[in-house]
């Protein structure tokens, strides 16, 4: 048995729902969280009877702290939840900006938190942070996403540093691009997938890589693939007015025109 019981947020569709049925053999008891309950049972019923739906908005405090209570003794969360929105800065609004911040960097951190600190008391448990690639690096037109992943996978890595010895780990997994819903509901044009698609993973290709993640100590964020690497690699050594120039010329053609494109 991979681990025991897990809770993986976001699960109502995309990456989380596609890691719930990749570890449907392979836990035994699964938590799928999300603000869809309809959509999370659908989930749920595909994974079988040993998978729970649960009903959480990660942006209310104190739902966070509910969910954490509730569900204290699984072995693994696998954080999925995250939220992005393409476009010039100041034409998405105030709403779409805090949104952005509240979910991928005050929610996270406080989820990370709560649920870090009830598996250091029983001195067991991991914790895997789905981050981006995005993080790495300046991104006009996705900029608020981009920061925000930047401090999820900085928090994440500081955050399993001072856990060392404590039993329990935190991981960071920084995919490319994955094919779901996101691109669309972050304002971006098809052809941000379909111009890349070799270079796209699939849910299930995502899932498949976390679910490794779980198996093996990780000390360094897990960037799948030989091109993501190279732009990781990219990301960390080439000059910050390079990456600007580079991510703003990709992200501007993608932007739908409604959404404040270049």
């Amino acid at each position: 048995m991979l681990v025991r019981s897990v809770l993986i947020t976001g699960a109502a569709g995309g990456l989380g729902a596609a890691l719930a049925r990749r570890l449907a053999a392979e836990a035994g008891h699964i938590v799928v969280v999300g603000r869809d309950l309809g959509r999370l049972r659908a989930v749920a019923a595909t994974v079988g009877p040993h998978c729970e739906a649960y009903e959480a908005d990660l942006c209310d405090a104190a739902q966070v702290r509910a969910l954490c209570h509730k569900f204290a003794a699984v072995d693994a969360v696998v954080h999925c939840a995250g939220v992005g929105y393409a476009g010039q800065t100041l034409a998405l609004g105030e709403d779409k900006l805090a949104e952005t911040i509240d979910l991928n960097c005050r929610a996270s951190a406080q989820l990370n938190y709560l649920f870090a600190e009830v598996m250091r008391r029983r001195g067991a448990g991991q914790i895997v942070n789905v981050s981006s690639l995005a993080g790495g690096q300046p991104m006009p037109y996705f900029n608020a996403y981009a920061a925000s992943k930047a401090f999820l996978t900085a928090f994440s890595q500081a955050l399993a540093f001072e856990l060392r010895g404590s039993g329990v780990q935190v991981k960071t997994y920084c995919p490319g691009g994955i094919a779901t819903r996101f691109h669309a509901k972050a304002g971006l044009t098809d052809g941000v997938v379909d111009d890349h698609r070799r270079f796209v993973a699939t849910p299930e290709a995502a899932a498949a890589d976390i679910a490794r993640l779980l198996l093996k100590p990780a000390s360094r964020p897990l960037v799948p693939g030989a091109v993501n690497k190279l732009l990781y690699l990219a990301s960390r050594l080439m000059p910050r007015s390079v990456l600007i120039k580079s991510s703003s010329t990709f992200y501007a053609q993608y932007v739908r025109p409604s959404e404040g494109g270049a």
